[in-house]
């Protein structure tokens, strides 16, 4: 009787990975047992908690991830992808995590499976998970850390489903046969990760000598299009300014959103996330306008830095 060990399961996982990214080019002569499945066929939102660690220096990313009674499939594989460098990934039991070897992607996949009956045929294939992500239900405990801020990352969501299988006169053969890359193969939306943009901070550029107040850590200048759902982090004394930050207030489409602003951990840096359901992001056009009160160097006397920032969501 075969017997699915947690290793036995991450290779045929990496197996079915690399058989996904691989093109093949021998001549077909297969009868197709199981066709290619799309596994895309799931309804996720992801929760995010991003935490400041002073004794590290290091951010920590926290993710929650629930599928909807929409879904049509078992969730058993979530993915970030992150163009920084990530440390001490902590996954939910039953679950374990690998670094994509060609691809900025941290992947946790349900690995454990129940004891196999007696009957069980082994057909080539994988056991589901019972720790897997059903629908209706959430499940937290993915985790890592990196000493990059945040931005807006993407996220994949895969559903569980039988391995394509044939049967030829030689041996296993799925030539001819398109098989999508996971990264298309997935649902795909966006969330909350680190980026490699912590010296990029635009500070406004009206007043020069406020400007360094408050700055937006990871946009370049005005008017960017970024992706739902929209990631803020402010900083405070981008140039070593002292700032009152109690003083600071936000609004967005002239909506007071103070309040969306909440501590990292970094006593620096605020860090607000915007969606279409719960805040006043539009399609389109949107504008978030910000002010601080901060000692204007080299004076004793007060002042205060206002931003207006345009950018725009499709």
């Amino acid at each position: 009787m075969p017997v699915f060990s947690n290793l036995t399961r991450c290779i045929a996982i990496a197996t079915l990975i690399l058989v996904t990214e691989l093109a093949l080019e021998e001549s077909a002569r297969a009868q197709i047992l199981i066709p290619v499945q799309d596994q895309s066929r799931v309804d996720v939102t992801i929760s995010v908690n991003v935490q400041f660690d002073t004794v590290t220096d290091l951010y920590m990313y926290d993710y929650q991830v629930t599928s909807s009674n929409l879904s049509e499939q078992n969730v058993w594989s979530f993915a970030v992808e992150a163009d920084a460098e990530i440390e001490n990934i902590q996954s939910p039991a039953g679950w374990s995590a690998q670094r994509f070897f060609d691809k900025p992607i941290t992947d946790w996949t349900a690995t454990v499976v129940e004891p196999l009956p007696p009957d069980y045929v082994d057909d080539g294939n994988l056991p589901p998970s019972p720790f897997d992500i059903k629908p209706g239900e959430t499940l937290a405990g993915f985790s890592f850390q990196s000493p990059e801020p945040p931005t807006t990352a993407i996220f994949y969501a895969q559903g569980f489903a039988l391995l394509p299988t044939s049967v030829s006169e030689g041996d296993f053969d799925l030539a001819g046969i398109e098989i999508p890359k996971f990264t298309e193969n997935s649902f795909i939306g966006s969330t909350v990760g680190p980026g490699l943009d912590d010296n990029i901070i635009f500070a406004g550029g009206r007043r020069p000598a406020v400007d360094g107040f408050l700055g937006f850590v990871g946009l370049a200048g005005d008017r960017e299009t970024l992706l739902r759902p929209v990631t803020m982090v402010v900083r405070f004394g981008v140039n070593g300014e002292t700032v009152d930050t109690s003083t600071f207030l936000a609004e967005l489409n002239r909506v007071g959103v103070t309040g969306s602003f909440t501590p990292t951990g970094n006593a620096d840096e605020l860090l607000a996330v915007f969606d279409l359901a719960d805040s006043p992001l539009v399609i389109g056009r949107n504008v978030l306008s910000t002010s601080v009160e901060g000692t204007v160097p080299g004076t004793t006397r007060t002042a205060a830095d206002t931003d207006r920032l345009t950018f725009f969501v499709d």
